[in-house]
């Protein structure tokens, strides 16, 4: 090693400009590093979603979920395949043994699925799940000035949504709540049957009319012209006015004119002194009724929740869901969305948007918080530095291994592309005070050689030489404990392998820095050291020393003291290791936000306007806590299949599960709230609802899953309540919930085929009658 620090030495101008180059390079790779909550953690899991509306849990299990299960349960590396049938969707979440290629396997699955016979109208997507795919921010929008929220709605699917949804970086934009003008038509079964028109005639007929459709071409002086034929319904009078079939003719007896009783001229063949049924006694044919869409039920424009419901502090509003792409900075994206959100509120004054959450923001706390303390560390090693040497230059030579370590760091981490996280933000942080301590060692020998009288260059290459052995084989050791972090396999390895690779580049950059670095600058600002003596002309002791040595002197003055010593080691050793239980643990700090989520989940197959109803009556509670400042419930309508819905879904709630946003004042105590809300909202709990009530993040570690498996539903079921029944007692325990999915209510028209084919119907037909009622 020594051999770099005469290389570095000889070329010192050169030596300096690296340094100056590796402190832009930092700088730079600080402002390009893409910044996470967590790091980018390659999960080998799959989800695969099936929106199949309007079909029931029993019919999604046996047409979606199963077929999707039999594509992907023969995939090599498949550890574990779960799946949730609900109603009008179906969720299968498929884990591999970590080392998988994902994408590989994504590619995979969707081509299985081409071939899985799932019905037509059934389209799944397949996703990976990236731990760092929560919504960056979700806002509340509701109107203001008098305006209506159906102009607010209006507003926000035309401009809003279109214009976050064009952002970089920006995946998806969805509003949910309000409520769209649509034409409802509400058939009469009994109208039906008299007219004998079916459902299915009726909305082919509609089909069939609102249409543009290419007709070919027409010659035109030379030239070919297209021709088309286009109609489309302009109000609701049309509709109900056209013409959806005809009443047949009515039964009788009667003569045809130019019918005869005998054999004649003029006689229609075939006829002869009989009747003709359908002609009346009076000899005129009968005219067919045409039967107009109102004649069989009622057309109106209805104001129809197509997106589900949206409340803000116990007003209709919408909220706006925004997620990003996978390799976007949430940081990033969070401010531009947030930036356009605003210029879209100035633009638009009837808009009132309140932002309920932000990622960004606990992003932000935990990076600003790191770095204070990384700062801190630095100046008290700085400070520290000083007061051992007493020497401002000296200090500096030493002080500069901290910021030129800590920046290479940076520009190694955007080359292997890690981001900025709070687990590789506390590996700079634990890297502060470790970097500067190769730095020291070297600082202090060439400062003890200067001191006995060797020039510059002697000083810098004897001192650096002596020690480079030693500070390489402490850095080497400090490594081969963080690094292995890295490598144990398994979700350990997923979240510290950037850590420990972190803590690596900076503790390798400090050795550098001090074999290089250190030597060129004590070389230009160590001047000759002179001794300080006393009368005898020996080296006078500092005061460092003179503190120090009665210390050791007294530890070391007989066999009881050092005994003495050991026991009060060994007591304080003790002592530390029994306050460990009474330390808070947590996977991740929830940050100083106050905040907390309310998911009410239904009895499956409940409509989302039930929903509505019940979260509602949980407004009313929570709005009771003098600490709640904003409340704010969204719930998907049937059918659904964004975030909020395929989240429920995966946690085993309903689909149309309520999620309610509560902000508290700075004031409340997070743990206290939670558990008050969860003893004021038990009342909602009757009649099979359930809630659970938690933090924002969702990343608490304190959350203990137990997974009960069975020959079938039924011992299943019996397990589940029996585990539930064991630890419900147990103190401490929240949120106790089964994701065990409860039967829903279902009706089934079973047809027979041959009493169908006497109506001139088949098995399917009847199916797409009953489906139009």
């Amino acid at each position: 090693m020594s051999r770099i620090t005469e290389l570095a030495v000889k070329n010192r101008s050169v030596t300096i400009l690296l340094t100056v180059a590796i402190l832009i390079a930092g700088v730079y790779s600080w402002g390009s590093l893409k910044q996470e909550l967590l790091p980018d953690i390659d999960f080998p899991v799959l989800t695969v979603v099936a929106p199949y509306p309007g079909a029931g849990a029993a019919d999604v299990t046996e047409q979606v979920t199963r077929p999707i299960e039999r594509a992907i349960s023969g995939i090599p590396r498949l550890e574990r395949l779960q799946s949730t049938s609900a109603n009008s969707l179906g969720l299968v979440v498929a884990q591999f043994s970590y080392g998988t290629n994902v994408k590989d396997v994504r590619a995979t699955i969707e081509q299985n699925l081409q071939a899985a016979g799932l019905p037509q109208s059934v389209s799944p997507s397949v996703t990976s799940l990236n731990i760092n795919a929560t919504p960056v921010i979700v806002a509340s929008i509701s109107a203001k000035d008098g305006a209506s929220l159906e102009d607010v709605a209006r507003i926000v699917q035309t401009q809003v949504v279109p214009e976050v949804q064009a952002l970089e970086g920006v995946n998806s934009a969805e509003a949910t709540g309000g409520e769209t003008r649509r034409i409802q038509i509400t058939l009469d079964p009994a109208k039906l049957t008299e007219a004998g028109i079916s459902t299915s005639q009726i909305s082919g007929v509609l089909q069939a009319n609102n249409i543009t459709f290419p007709a070919g071409s027409l010659p035109l002086d030379g030239q070919s012209v297209p021709v088309s034929t286009i109609h489309s319904f302009d109000s609701v009078d049309e509709i109900a006015n056209l013409i959806v079939g005809a009443k047949g003719l009515p039964t009788g007896t009667g003569t045809i004119p130019g019918a005869g009783t005998g054999t004649g001229t003029g006689q229609i063949p075939g006829a002869g002194t009989g009747t003709i049924p359908g002609a009346g006694t009076g000899g005129t044919a009968a005219v067919p009724t045409p039967v107009r869409l109102a004649d069989l039920g009622t057309v109106e424009a209805v104001e129809v929740a197509t997106t589900g419901f949206a409340r803000t502090d116990g007003q209709p509003s919408l909220t706006l869901t925004v997620s990003k792409n996978a390799d976007a900075n949430t940081v990033t994206v969070a401010e531009e969305v947030t930036a356009k959100l605003e210029e879209l509120k100035a633009a638009n004054p009837e808009l009132n948007v309140v932002v309920v959450s932000d990622l960004s923001a606990f992003i932000k706390e935990s990076r600003d918080g790191l770095v204070k303390e990384g700062l801190l560390g630095a100046a008290m090693a700085i400070i520290v530095i000083f007061l051992f040497l007493l020497s401002v230059r000296s200090t500096f030579v030493a002080a500069i291994s901290i910021p030129t370590s800590i920046l290479a760091a940076l520009t190694l981490m955007l080359v292997a592309g890690i981001s900025i996280n709070i687990m590789t933000l506390g590996g700079l942080a634990v890297a502060v005070g470790r970097v500067v301590d190769d730095a020291i060692v070297v600082l202090e020998n060439i400062y003890r050689h200067r001191a006995r009288g060797d020039d510059r260059l002697t000083a810098v290459l004897t001192g650096a030489r002596e020690v480079s052995s030693a500070i390489t084989s402490s850095t080497i050791t400090t490594v081969a404990v963080f690094l292995p972090l890295g490598f144990v396999g398994g979700l350990v390895s997923q979240f510290f392998l950037p850590f420990a690779l972190t803590v690596t580049f900076a503790l390798l950059a400090s050795l550098v820095v001090a074999l290089t670095v250190v030597p060129v600058l004590a070389y230009f600002l160590v001047d000759r050291v002179k001794m300080d003596v006393d009368e005898d002309g020996e080296p006078r002791k500092s005061i460092w020393i003179r503190a120090y040595t009665p210390t050791i002197t007294l530890a070391l003055r007989s066999r009881g003291t050092k005994w003495g010593v050991l026991a009060i080691a060994t007591a304080l050793f003790i002592g530390s290791l029994a306050l460990v239980p009474s330390i808070p643990t947590q996977f991740i700090n929830a940050g100083s936000e106050k905040v907390l989520v309310v998911n009410l989940a239904p009895p499956s197959g409940t409509p989302s306007a039930a929903v509505l109803d019940r979260a509602i009556e949980a407004e009313g509670i929570i709005k009771a806590d003098p600490d709640v400042t904003l409340i704010q419930t969204t719930v998907p309508s049937e059918g659904d299949t964004g975030f909020q819905t395929v989240n429920a879904a995966f946690t085993g709630r309903a689909a149309n599960s309520a999620v309610i946003t509560v902000r508290l004042s700075d004031e409340a105590n997070l743990s206290d709230t939670t558990e008050k809300l969860l003893a004021d909202l038990a009342p909602i709990k009757d009649g099979g609802w359930d809630i659970t009530v938690g933090e924002q993040t969702g990343f608490s570690s304190s959350g203990l899953n137990v997974i009960v498996s069975g020959p079938d539903s039924a011992t299943v079921a019996d397990a589940t309540e029996q585990v539930l029944d064991a630890i419900r007692d147990q103190p401490d325990i929240v949120n106790l919930k089964s994701d065990l999915t409860k039967g829903a209510p279902a009706v089934e028209v079973l047809v027979d085929p041959n009493r169908a084919i006497a109506a001139g119907l088949t098995t399917a037909q009847v199916a797409g009658e009953v489906r139009g009622v």
